[in-house]
Formats: C-alpha cells, sequence, structure tokens
C-alpha cells in the first residue's frame, strides 16, 4: 500500500494468469460481462438495451440478420451488438471461471 491506495503486484506473464491473480486477490469466485450495465467506449456514457427496428438503419444488414440484441449510448447514441469481439471477451470469461473453480497454483 502506498499512498493509501492498494495495489496488486501481477507477478505472472500470461494474460490469463494475470486475471487470475488480480481475481484471486480480491476474492472473486466469478466473473460475467453484462451488456445491461455496459459503457460506451467512445464516451463512457451508459448504454440501454434497444429494439432493433429502432436503429435497423443505422447497421448494416448482415448484422442485423445475424443479432437480435442491440445496445444504444445513451449520450452519443452509438449503436453496440455482440459481434466477435464480445463473443471472443465470453469465450475468456469462460476460461477464467473454469479456472476459479481448479485449486489456486502458485
Amino acid at each position: 500500500q502506498k499512498l493509501g491506495m492498494r495495489s496488486i503486484y501481477i507477478t505472472k506473464e500470461e494474460e490469463i494468469e494475470q486475471f487470475l491473480e488480480i481475481i484471486n486477490s480480491v476474492n472473486l469466485k466469478r466473473i460475467q460481462i453484462n451488456g445491461d450495465i455496459a459503457r460506451c467506449p467512445k464516451c463512457n456514457s451508459l448504454t440501454e438495451s434497444v429494439d432493433k427496428e429502432v436503429i435497423k438503419e443505422k447497421i448494416p444488414q448482415g448484422v442485423l440478420k445475424s443479432n437480435d440484441k442491440f445496445w444504444r449510448c445513451k449520450c452519443c447514441n452509438q449503436v453496440y451488438w455482440e459481434g466477435t469481439h464480445i463473443k471472443n471477451l465470453q469465450e475468456f470469461v469462460g476460461k477464467i471461471n473454469e479456472r476459479l473453480q481448479q485449486p489456486i497454483r502458485k
């Protein structure tokens, strides 16, 4: 602790191992991604779930056909959906949660 702020010293080199060090140090048992409480990466404002009919003019037809869940920034109106980035993130989180069920390796 320095200047009254708690810090976590990361010793691992692999990304998943680094996440596990942080998660274990704060005693989390599971992590999750929740698009309903996400913030806009452009302006950091809250996002809200939006019906695809409302935003269908703002997104590519292929995206419209292959996705059912959409979110829009309450401030800048940027539209988001569960693309490959989110799917990759969910896969990563799944791996972390699997590892959290295993005994801690030092």
